[in-house]
């Protein structure tokens, strides 16, 4: 592969091998991606409704860890995470009577277990 020009009307730069924009139209675009996926983010937390509790939750687990609701067992602050009971994606609300503490490994296995329900939903079986 060689280099060649920006494919950005107007720009006489040489993008670097394998792109198809030079380094400063190529930093645009990711800034503009990231910019792009934190308003969505943004969006769906304030879609979600409730008062934040899951934000404040966390703040607290940062600070002293906390004990995961499924297997009893107390975490360091990085071992623990707050999980919303009924999904947010599946009209759960950010309240506190809808969050609580799982450790890692029980977070991913619920995680898994409610990606494959919704995609049983969406899929409408």
């Amino acid at each position: 592969m060689t280099a060649r020009a920006c494919n950005i009307t107007g720009c006489l730069e040489v993008s670097r091998v394998g792109l198809s924009r030079c380094p400063e139209h190529y930093a645009d675009m990711e800034r503009a991606r990231a910019l792009r996926g934190a308003k969505q983010a943004y969006n769906r937390r304030r879609s979600a409704g409730g008062n934040g509790a899951a934000s404040r939750l966390r703040y607290k687990v940062r600070r002293k860890g906390g004990i995961c609701v499924q297997c009893g067992v107390r975490y360091a602050p990085d071992g623990v995470e707050v999980d919303h009971i009924v999904p947010l994606w599946n009209n759960g609300k950010d309240d506190e009577g809808n969050v609580q503490l799982l450790c890692i490994l029980d977070h991913r296995a619920k995680t898994r277990r409610e990606a494959a329900e919704r995609r049983k939903v969406q899929l409408g079986r």
